[in-house]
C-alpha cells in the first residue's frame, strides 16, 4: 500500500522548534463592529481523514491549530446569539494560515460560509520557502526518479548538474542562501532522514546510507 508522506527540508540552520512535517492555522472571530468575540467556538476538521480538533478563541478573539497535518480543513466558528461561519481552508506543509471570521447576529439557526483564498503576501511568518505538490513531483521528469532533483528549483538555492548516466540514486546536495551542505535538514514525516556522519544527504565511507529517498508516488508534498 502506498501512504502519503510529508517530506521537511529545513535548510540553513533552521531550528528545532520547526522540525514538524506540520502547519498552523490561526485567525480571529469578531462581530460587525470589529468587536472580538470572545470564548467562540472554533473546529478543525480535516476532510480527508477526519481528524477533528477544537478550540476557543481568546478574549480578543484569537484562536490557533498548531501542529496540523497538510491537508484541506473545514474550519467553523459559532458563538451563542451569533451565525455560525465556515470557511474550508488549503494547509500545505510547514505553512501558517490566517482565518478570519466575522460573526452576525442571528437569532435563528444559521451558516454563513466564508470564501478563503491564499493570500498574495504572506503575513503570517517570516520564513522564506515554497511547497512542492504531489502533482509536480509526479509529473516533472526525473531522470532517476529521485525527488531532491526538484530541491534547486527553489529561488536562493544552488546544487551541482544531475549526472543521469551515473550509478546511485542521483541524490543531490544543494546549498541554500550560500549555506554549507551541512546546514539542510530533513524530516520525513517528522523523522530525522539526514546522513548521520556526513550531515549531508549524501553516503560516505563510513557505509551510512545518504538520504532516503521515497518514490515520487508516495510523496505528497515537501
Amino acid at each position: 500500500m502506498n501512504f502519503p508522506i510529508a517530506l521537511l527540508l529545513l535548510l540553513s540552520a533552521a531550528s528545532a522548534l520547526l522540525a514538524q512535517t506540520t502547519g498552523t492555522i490561526t485567525g480571529a472571530v469578531t462581530d460587525l463592529s470589529g468587536a472580538s468575540v470572545a470564548n467562540a467556538k472554533v473546529t478543525a476538521v480535516n476532510t480527508s481523514n477526519g481528524e477533528h480538533r477544537e478550540v476557543s478563541s481568546s478574549a480578543s478573539g484569537q484562536f490557533s491549530f498548531p501542529f496540523l497535518t497538510p491537508g484541506i480543513y473545514r474550519i467553523e466558528a459559532s458563538q451563542t446569539g451569533f451565525s455560525t461561519a465556515a470557511a474550508s481552508v488549503t494547509l500545505a506543509i510547514t505553512e501558517r494560515t490566517a482565518v478570519e471570521f466575522i460573526l452576525k447576529p442571528s437569532s435563528v439557526t444559521e451558516k454563513i460560509e466564508v470564501t478563503s483564498t491564499a493570500p498574495l503576501l504572506q503575513t503570517e511568518s517570516a520564513a522564506l520557502g515554497r511547497v512542492v505538490d504531489g502533482t509536480s513531483i509526479k509529473e516533472l521528469p526525473l531522470s532517476s526518479r529521485n525527488f531532491t532533483q526538484l530541491l534547486a528549483l527553489s529561488p536562493g538555492t544552488s546544487g551541482p548538474l544531475n549526472n543521469a548516466g551515473s550509478l546511485g540514486r542521483g541524490t543531490q546536495n544543494i546549498s541554500s542562501g550560500g549555506a554549507r551542505l551541512g546546514s539542510n535538514s530533513v524530516y520525513i514525516d517528522g523523522v530525522d532522514s539526514i546522513n548521520i556522519h556526513s550531515n549531508t544527504a549524501n553516503e560516505n565511507a563510513f557505509g551510512s546510507n545518504g538520504l532516503v529517498a521515497p518514490s515520487p508516488e508516495a510523496i505528497q508534498e515537501f
